[in-house]
């Protein structure tokens, strides 16, 4: 849709109203790279008047005046960002917007930015003005203070043209990692655990805490005096134990582990979504239910499999090339946890995975630790 057939479909009275998902995913296709101030100010009433009504708050204020700072932005005058000069201002508001009202769009793209894409998805549910304003200032000035860092990325982060759908993400997630190696290097935005840690502090949470056992256990806290003492004997079940337990305490997490638990929550969360769009017809789900049975079993399986010896792993570290092969990070809004079993809501590459159920064992072999954090400032 156009930015006019938006607005025509959000104002449609006759028409239930659209989940506001369902928008942000429209925002996000949006092709148009120009719009001035009354087409984008008539996008932004019509989401108020759709989703911010006295019927209806399905957004905060806060998501509002984000809203309204993204459109501001993208009606502030010429075709491209002015620090960015192969990005389009309209494409980078829309895609704003879109991550405002649904923050599991923020994609890391094609390079390795799996950690600052958490931190994004972690700033735009807890403080969406921030996050636009902060991408914004990137857009057009090149550096932006964020919690009391300054990122200003280098020319070749300007002058890259990352995938059309991307634009948004590739301003703040590249700004935030600020790696120096070369965009053809395959580890370019590779992130260790220790680089999460500092990438949500630079994002502005005033408490942050790490718990990481590989390739050597590493602890860290911010403030120090907020890391429990026993955490240095923990071992990877009271691990995910302890993440659980901030998770549902309101911090945002980071899932560390293997690239086979990123690919297992993405593979058994399709196929819960196959169940879930069939199961109207009764032939076709139970062929869907089998399907699923078949994924899980094949990904419980992949998760139990020993993991590669120390000596290699250590030797993958030192020379660099663990992190953008072996090691994800991800997004996760929400942990359940039991003697057997973990089921977890999450964020792999733009996409919302809901409740994917794990045994603990298989899910604790390839887990690797967490990055928390709360409190944005």
């Amino acid at each position: 849709m156009t930015i006019q057939q938006l607005i025509a479909w959000l104002q449609a009275t006759h028409q239930r109203p659209a989940p506001p998902d369902k928008v942000a995913e429209e925002l996000n296709r949006c092709p148009d790279t120009q719009a001035g101030m009354v087409l984008l100010g008539s996008l932004y009433r019509s989401l108020g008047i759709r989703f911010y009504n006295d019927r209806r708050k399905q957004f905060t204020e806060g998501q509002m005046q984000a809203l309204r700072d993204a459109a501001d932005f993208g009606a502030a005058g010429g075709a491209f960002a002015i620090a960015f000069p192969t990005l389009h201002r309209v494409q980078i508001a829309l895609q704003l917007m879109a991550r405002v009202i649904q923050p599991s769009l923020v994609q890391q793209g094609p390079v390795q930015l799996c950690g600052p894409a958490a931190a994004a998805i972690s700033m735009a549910k807890h403080d969406p003005v921030r996050y636009v304003e902060c991408t914004a200032q990137l857009a057009d000035q090149g550096r932006a203070t964020i919690g009391g860092w300054t990122a200003q990325p280098a020319l070749q982060i300007l002058s890259h043209t990352p995938p059309q759908g991307q634009q948004a993400d590739w301003v703040l997630l590249a700004s935030l990692r600020a790696d120096s190696r070369s965009l053809q290097d395959a580890m370019y935005g590779a992130s260790g655990a220790d680089d999460i840690f500092d990438i949500l502090q630079r994002c502005g949470f005033r408490q942050v805490m790490l718990m990481c056992d590989f390739p050597t256990r590493i602890f860290r806290a911010h403030p120090q005096a907020m890391l429990p003492p026993q955490a240095h004997h923990a071992d990877k079940a009271s691990m995910a134990a302890s993440m659980c337990g901030l998770s549902q305490a309101g911090w945002h997490i980071v899932l560390l582990g293997f690239g086979d638990l990123q690919l297992s929550l993405q593979g058994i969360s399709q196929a819960n979504q196959m169940q879930r769009d069939l199961a109207g017809d009764t032939a076709q789900n139970a062929a869907a239910k089998q399907g699923r049975d078949n994924t899980v079993n094949h990904h419980v399986a992949t998760l139990r499999t020993a993991n590669p010896g120390l000596l290699r792993l250590g030797w993958a570290a030192l020379t660099g090339s663990l992190a953008a092969h072996t090691l994800h990070a991800t997004y996760v809004s929400h942990i359940r946890i039991d003697q057997q079993s973990i089921q977890l809501n999450c964020v792999n590459f733009g996409r919302q995975q809901r409740w994917v159920r794990l045994p603990l064992d298989a899910f604790v072999n390839k887990f690797v630790g967490f990055v928390a954090a709360t409190d944005i400032g």
